[in-house]
Order: structure tokens, then C-alpha cells, then sequence
């Protein structure tokens, strides 16, 4: 499932407060099958060109140890994908959490809760839509996997 914003966006803040991708196997409200992943996005391919950029928290349960550990995805104007992950001290899948991609010039910071986590200092300039994903990484349905969204904005 895709839910993606109408309009472009640039550089600014993109916000989102989110439950991560979870499901109830064996009665547990904090853990999620390995083959579900979620996307917090902005990404943008421009097919006449080839340029891609994107820049993603990434919810991957085969690799998040337990919800403790996030994805923090790049792919800039330089070309080449990069990720980088960083430790939380507690599991995202739990409660809702608020996310933030702050976009400026040559410059890329992921937040978590008000704490900057990671910086990275890349170029990304292409417009791009927002992108809320939830989706198997195996064949067959989700399942009870849901993500639970309170809000998006954006403030250049």
C-alpha cells in the first residue's frame, strides 16, 4: 500500500508522527513478521533523465533487532544508494513516534522525537512526492500488518 502526496516538494522539513509496521504473531503488540517493511519517503525518479532521489526511514523487521535499530536511506544527485542505521534505545513498533527528513542544500538530517540521529552531506535536487509504504517483502498478503498514521507536513 502507497499513500503519496499530490504535490512536490523540496527543501524543507518532512514530518511525520507513525506507528511503525506491526502485527500481533503470538499475541505480542510490539513485533511485526520478518517480511513486512514500511517507508517513511521522498523520492523522486525522473524517467527522461534518470535522475533519482530519495531519502527514507526504513522499517525493516528482518534486520531492526527487535525494533531497536532504524534504516536511513539515501540516494542523492552523486548517484548511488546509501544506508546507514542507527541505534534507538527503544523498539519504534511500540507507540507512535514522530519523523522527521530535514532537506537542505548538500545537507540531509534524519529525527527522531526531536533528536537528530544522522546527518549526511549529499545533494539532492529534484522535487519529490512523499511516500507512506507499507508492503511484503514475500509473496501472499500482509497479513494483520498494519502502520498507523497521525499526521504529514511539510514546511519548506
Amino acid at each position: 500500500a502507497h499513500l503519496t502526496t499530490t504535490k512536490l516538494h523540496g527543501f524543507g522539513d518532512y514530518e511525520v508522527r507513525l506507528r511503525a509496521p506491526h502485527n500481533y504473531p503470538l499475541g505480542s503488540t510490539s513485533e511485526c513478521d520478518d517480511g513486512v517493511y514500511g517507508y517513511f519517503t521522498a523520492g523522486y525518479v525522473n524517467s527522461e533523465c534518470g535522475t533519482w532521489n530519495e531519502i527514507n526511514f526504513g522499517f525493516h523487521p528482518d534486520r531492526d533487532e527487535g525494533g531497536t535499530k532504524i534504516s536511513l536511506e539515501l540516494h542523492a544527485d552523486e548517484g548511488g544508494y546509501v544506508e546507514s542505521t542507527a541505534r534507538l534505545g527503544f523498539n519504534y513498533r511500540e507507540d507512535f513516534h514522530d519523523y522527521r527528513i530535514k532537506l537542505r542544500p548538500c545537507d540531509v538530517s534524519w529525527w527522531i522525537d526531536g533528536t537528530c540521529v544522522h546527518v549526511n552531506d549529499a545533494c539532492l535536487t529534484q522535487p519529490m512526492h512523499t511516500s507512506l509504504i507499507l508492503r511484503t517483502n514475500e509473496e501472499g498478503p500482509l497479513n494483520s500488518a498494519k502502520m498507523e498514521v497521525s499526521y504529514f507536513t511539510f514546511k519548506p
